[in-house]
Order: C-alpha cells, then structure tokens, then sequence
C-alpha cells in the first residue's frame, strides 16, 4: 500500500541477474514486539546470539544469515565479503550489489567512511555498497518482510526449544535451507 506522496522503489525482476542485487539488513532478534515473552526470556537465558544478519537477493529471494553477539562495522563487513566470497567459489564472477541502511554497523553516514569502506573494502571484491533513500524503510521491503516471517515462523514456534548456541545455530541452519528451497 503507498501513501499519498511516497513512492515505492520497483524492481523490473527480469533485468536484474541471479544473485547480484541484495537487500541486506541487521535484525536483533531479541525483541519484545517481534516474539512472545516466553522466547524472550528463554533467548537471553540461553545467551543465543542476539543479532541476525540477512541479505536477501531481490531477483530470486534466496537469503543468507550469520549471527552474532555484537553490532559492529567489523561483523557487518565481515558477513558481506562472506557472501561475495561464497559467490565466488561457486563461480559467480559478476559484480554484486548490497543495498543497507544508514545503519552504524553497515557503515554509518559518514560520506568520508563510506568513500574509504567502498576504495578498501567493496572495490578489490567486485562489489558496491548502496544505501536507501533516508527515512524510505519500505526500499528494503523484502529484507523486512523476511524479519517478519522470522519471527512468525521461526522464532515465535521454535525458539524455546534451543538450549544452547550450537543447537540454535543448527536450528537456523534447517530454517534457512527451508526458506531457500520454498
């Protein structure tokens, strides 16, 4: 649904290529809004990691996920050269795309950092960091639609069952290939 004056940005599916454009987003999955008290309190009592990190492609909808236990520039730099690295060991040479928010851990809004991530770090991969238009989260709808199918079909019915990290980080694992083989 838009609203008067916004404008959603389209996406003409059949000219982009497999695998190169993807919406990519920090979750923290700790959230009162998101999963019923219940998760929430087993989460943090368990110590599973409390930040998920999804890029979604915006042409064929496969995801990628990584955990972690901090917000840092470092693990968000760190998760898109894994997928670029990923891409290329499977023979995907074309030049990839990440599209963010102005998130600190993807890199802030500082015009000086982003020039010098983009010269240091996306460049040598063959890749480019994109940012929305400010306050425009609907740009990144796929990314956050995938939040919320998180939470609805992941989180909220099976979290309680992890009682530690490597038994969550499995459990993510399965729900990904389910999510990429729907």
């Amino acid at each position: 649904r838009t609203y008067k004056g916004c404008h959603r940005r389209l996406y003409i599916w059949e000219q982009k290529d497999h695998l190169i454009f993807f919406q990519t987003d920090l979750k923290v999955v700790r959230d009162h809004k998101g999963i019923p008290p219940e998760a929430y309190r087993h989460h943090e009592q368990a110590n599973l990691p409390p930040y998920q990190w999804t890029a979604c492609c915006v042409r064929t909808r496969a995801r990628f996920l990584a955990y972690s236990y901090e917000k840092t520039v470092a693990n968000g730099l760190a998760f898109m050269t894994l997928i670029v690295l990923w891409l290329r060991s499977h023979g995907i040479q074309h030049h990839v795309n990440f599209q963010t928010d102005w998130g600190e851990e993807f890199g802030g809004k500082s015009p000086k950092k982003l020039a010098s991530l983009d010269r240091r770090v996306f460049k040598p991969l063959s890749a480019t960091l994109h940012r929305i238009r400010k306050g425009r989260t609907t740009d990144n709808a796929m990314v956050e639609r995938s939040h919320r199918s998180d939470d609805e079909e992941f989180y909220t019915p099976l979290l309680t069952r992890y009682a530690n990290t490597e038994n969550f980080l499995l459990g993510t694992f399965r729900w990904q290939c389910q999510w990429n083989l729907r």
